[in-house]
């Protein structure tokens, strides 16, 4: 019995390594490209096609919501 439970402890301790798909030198490289994995979206400007989707997303949160101020409280948007 105590074999099993073993094998069971050092399953559950060993999966998180298996379980990452990406090597940190493959993020790397992936971060260069894709802003969404940089930390603060890596200081980009945002060009007119994201400033264009911002503003889409708050008109549609604040039309449902009634204002920007509880469209921020709801919890969808932070505007």
């Amino acid at each position: 019995m105590i074999k099993y439970i073993f094998v069971l402890m050092m399953s559950v301790i060993a999966l998180p390594i298996f379980a990452q798909q990406t090597r940190y030198t493959e993020f790397k490289e992936l971060a260069k490209t894709d802003i969404n994995l940089r930390p603060e979206y890596g200081n980009v400007k945002k060009n007119e096609g994201y400033l264009a989707a911002d503003q889409k997303f708050i008109d549609v949160e604040v039309k449902q919501s009634g204002t920007r101020k509880k469209a921020s409280e709801n919890g969808k948007a932070w505007i």
